[in-house]
């Protein structure tokens, strides 16, 4: 049973198998006898059967990282074994981790109020105020919206859907799509704007606005230092923001052509931070995190992070500055019509000569 023996030797050594595993694997398929001894020796060895626990998982470790080693022994090819093999050759379905909870994020957004969408109106208008500009018509309108109710007066005609994890948009259905005011709580951002991309006819444009980069970053600042001091750690408290070169760069990884985004900084100031706590929650956006703390919070942290954010984002008039940071997106579905850029090297003019022909011009 000496070739058996060998590849339990090697299991035992599994960082150095690899080498050794291939090369035994070339010397049995070229002595047809020492594989057959192999394939016996697994079910009838007494070294199998006797040996520790430990050395019996290593080999099974060292099967399932080389593959061709399971064939090898098991008598089926390379190709078959590498179909049915687990992680880490072909892992199953990954689910990612959800950032945010459904459950929790359904409750806040039940209790929003009507005077407390002012955010949402101002991203509503600014987004049409963008369509003015676009010179083209639109005949099939799609929004993604938590709130219908602040679309449905501006566009009456839309099709307006909830912002689930699957977006209920047929495929090229549209020729404009409006992601409002939800990527910042989506646990998978990406995939939604690739599933407007999908929904949109070619040439058809997709827009959004969501919270990012700076947005409450004074309450996070305060309510981290207080926290550290009480408790000598943190929890998550508010929700993080993506960058405007991140959710740019989601604008490309959905294949949107002409990708374009801007910010909107929105400069605020409140009373106290439970005047902003209760903004917050009128608008639905309150922590809904799924690792922020579900128990009580003492009154004690929330006082200490008033004084906190008080002596460190003071406004003149003695009130707490709070700011908010709108990203607005936008993209095109691609289409043969669309401009193209040139290619490197074919400009025959520099911009200098370009913008001094130009003066020329307007002065002749």
């Amino acid at each position: 049973m000496d070739s058996l023996n060998r590849l339990i030797v090697y299991a035992s050594f599994p960082a150095q198998a690899s080498a050794k595993i291939h090369s035994f694997g070339a010397s049995l398929q070229t002595h047809g006898s020492g594989l057959s001894e192999c394939r016996a020796g697994l079910k009838t060895s007494s070294t199998i059967k006797c040996a520790a626990p430990t050395l019996r998982a290593k080999l099974e470790i060292t099967f399932d990282q080389f593959p061709a080693a399971r064939a090898l022994i098991f008598g089926k090819s390379t190709s078959t074994v590498l179909a049915i093999q687990t992680s880490p050759f072909y892992p199953g379905p990954m689910k990612p981790p959800e950032l945010f909870s459904t459950e929790a994020q359904s409750t806040k957004r039940a209790r929003a109020i009507s005077k407390g969408m002012f955010l949402q109106e101002l991203a509503r208008d600014e987004i049409l105020e963008r369509l003015e500009a676009v010179n083209k018509s639109f005949s099939a309108v799609a929004i993604v919206s938590p709130y219908p109710e602040i679309w449905s007066t501006a566009l009456p005609k839309a099709n307006i859907v909830a912002d689930t994890d699957v977006l209920d948009l047929g495929l090229a259905a549209y020729d404009l799509v409006i992601h409002a005011m939800a990527l910042h709580h989506c646990n998978d951002p990406v995939g939604q704007v690739v599933q407007c991309e999908r929904a949109l006819r070619p040439d058809g444009l997709f827009m959004a606005a969501c919270f990012s980069g700076q947005t409450l970053v004074e309450l996070r600042a305060a309510l981290s230092m207080a926290e550290t001091d009480l408790r000598g750690g943190l929890s998550p408290r508010v929700t993080p923001m993506a960058e405007i070169r991140e959710l740019g760069a989601i604008l490309q990884r959905a294949g949107l052509a002409l990708p374009v985004a801007d910010s909107l900084k929105i400069p605020t100031t409140y009373r106290d931070i439970f005047h902003l706590m209760r903004d917050l929650r009128a608008m639905g956006e309150t922590n809904i995190m799924t690792a922020r703390a579900t128990s009580f919070t003492t009154k004690s942290l929330f006082d200490l992070a008033q004084l906190i954010y008080s002596k460190e984002y003071a406004s003149s008039q003695d009130r707490l500055n709070c700011t908010f940071d709108l990203v607005f997106l936008s993209g095109w579905a691609p289409d043969a019509s669309q401009p193209k850029p040139l290619k490197p090297g074919s400009v025959s003019k520099t911009l200098q000569q370009s913008l001094e022909e130009a003066k020329n011009s307007s002065s002749n």
